[in-house]
């Protein structure tokens, strides 16, 4: 016989306990079929650095009326989610975060061994199976239970099919772990261009050269929170002044991780905007972020409009270290932070769009495009087809024409074309980056050319 629920008098946990209040769900034994909707859960704080993470939503294919799915979650051990077997209990995040792992607290988990598996979802429609085993039987409080491999995810299910004294699912309390740091959304475009606007200026000598050894440790980084490895790459960010922010863009929903400089820079090496989950291998470059204005704007449309790999933007004028200083200028520096990163997002197959603006001059057209060499790719004349297409006048460096343009020092334009890739020097005068109209046109006219039929708004 199952044993009845010991009510206990409210009372304060601490804040590393996920904290929900006035939570009740009464899901009845209603079954697989037709789940409950979601129910709320009050904001959680956690004590180390979010490791916890906040829960949004809590659902269970079916609960006993005293024992609902809000319970699992209430940061009470004595209190419990409960369901007849086979029963699933399933979490909503709110957004995705890379997840670690869960730890479960098992209603008498000392006196009972319990069969589950671990899923999680991108959406809640399709999950996948990320661990299954047995509990211990040995404890009551929580046991932790790792993914082989952390994996991006907003929904967490877990599913219980086997209890060792009695047909039940039972779980006192359920969280999930994510990697410490921080955690924000809200507009990625808004964000980048308020970091922009704080950038050092013309003759500020803010930029620094190196040294060589952190512009490696920072490249260092990126690739561990490329690999998912969040936390050993926050260690090495945090004392060279970097964030490693998990963002979530809210008019895409799309997921990002942030690599920011803090404010005020210490070196004013950029920023590093990369998608969670790559949707079109496209790298965005911004090199000259004030001197050539609303280039960062046309840069975030493309990321946003292109669903691109990634954003990369630099740190301070072009000219912070002095009038024509090559140091300053990151499509100079050929061993700047800007032109390492650049070398670890490209292979042979990613298209390199880099943003830049000149003034209107006779002879010149609204738009020159060139891949720094007397030799450009195919598809650069495409896109100065669709371009003209769109009502705007573009032309196409081939070694003669437009010389000043030709980017032919570009450091990224030869690192792009000495392995094989495609790389796209996009010059635009003022009237084109002021109007966000032209500057959509232009941005459709790339991507109808590099990715026909997947244009993604």
């Amino acid at each position: 016989m199952r044993p009845t629920t010991r009510r206990r008098p409210a009372r304060r946990f601490p804040a590393l306990l996920l904290a929900a209040t006035g939570l009740l769900l009464t899901l009845g034994t209603a079954g697989l079929a037709a789940p409950p909707a979601f129910t709320p859960v009050a904001a959680q704080v956690s004590a180390v650095a979010e490791d916890v993470a906040q829960i949004a939503g809590v659902r269970a294919s079916a609960a006993e009326d005293i024992n609902p799915a809000a319970q699992a979650v209430d940061g009470d051990l004595s209190t419990r989610w409960s369901g007849p077997l086979p029963a699933w209990l399933e979490l909503d995040l709110g957004t995705r975060r890379h997840i670690h792992g869960v730890d479960v607290a098992w209603f008498r988990g000392d006196e009972r061994a319990l069969t589950f598996s671990v899923a999680t979802s991108v959406d809640g429609v399709s999950f996948s199976e990320r661990r299954a085993g047995t509990s211990s039987g040995t404890t009551a409080t929580f046991e932790r239970y790792d993914l082989p491999t952390p994996v991006d995810a907003r929904y967490v299910r877990l599913s219980v099919t086997g209890n060792t004294q009695a047909p039940w699912a039972s779980v006192s309390e359920v969280r999930v772990r994510v990697p410490a740091g921080p955690v924000e959304q809200g507009d990625l475009r808004a964000m980048v261009l308020a970091y922009r606007d704080g950038l050092p200026g013309e003759n500020s000598h803010a930029f620094v050269d190196g040294p060589a050894q952190q512009v490696d440790a920072v490249v260092g980084a990126v690739r561990q929170a490329r690999a998912g490895r969040l936390g050993e790459a926050r260690a090495t960010l945090t004392p060279l002044g970097y964030q490693l922010i998990e963002y979530l863009d809210q008019p895409t929903g799309r997921p990002y991780l942030v690599l920011r400089e803090q404010v005020p820079c210490q070196r004013c090496w950029g920023l590093l905007v990369m998608r969670r989950d790559a949707y079109r291998d496209a790298v965005v470059e911004v090199p000259h972020p004030l001197h050539d204005l609303r280039t960062p704007e046309f840069g975030l449309d493309a990321l946003r409009r292109l669903d691109a790999t990634a954003f990369l933007m630099a740190g301070a004028h072009r000219y912070a270290n002095g009038d024509g200083s090559l140091v300053s200028d990151m499509a100079r520096n050929d061993h700047s932070l800007f032109q390492r990163l650049h070398q670890d997002l490209t292979t042979a197959s990613t298209h390199v769009l880099q943003y830049h603006g000149f003034a209107a001059r006779t002879g010149y057209p609204q738009v020159v495009l060139s891949n720094g060499s007397a030799a450009p790719q195919p598809e650069l004349a495409r896109v100065a087809d669709a371009l003209r297409a769109r009502g705007m006048t573009a032309g196409v460096f081939d070694g003669s024409n437009y010389p000043d343009l030709g980017a032919t020092q570009n450091p990224q334009g030869r690192h792009t074309r000495a392995i094989g890739g495609r790389f796209y020097h996009m010059e635009h005068v003022r009237a084109i980056r002021d109007d966000p109209a032209l500057r959509g046109a232009a941005v459709d006219a790339v991507a109808g050319v590099l990715f026909p039929g997947s244009l993604r708004e």
